[in-house]
């Protein structure tokens, strides 16, 4: 029971921060910062720990769901990226 729970939360989460991801692919500069992020995720998912939106964004970009470079990992600081083109 408390695996499901936390699989629906991952997906909630996975969900609001690809919306997320979305949005900033179609803004200028595309840059973004974890507390943008975090904001943006508890809005959407009421509830969640802070640290939960950089886990799962990690996890997103490791199945290439999503696409970003960290800018200055001192100011959390990053950048929407388009998906790699996996034509070769």
């Amino acid at each position: 029971m408390v695996t499901e729970q936390l699989e629906r939360v991952a997906l909630s989460l996975g969900q609001s921060i690809v919306y997320f991801w979305q949005n900033k692919m179609n803004a200028p500069g595309r840059r973004f910062t974890a507390t943008e992020l975090r904001q943006y995720v508890q809005k959407h998912n009421f509830g969640t720990a802070p640290a939960s939106a950089d886990r799962v964004l990690r996890n997103l970009r490791k199945a290439g769901k999503l696409n970003y470079a960290v800018v200055n990992r001192r100011a959390s600081l990053y950048e929407a990226l388009p998906l790699a083109d996996s034509n070769g």
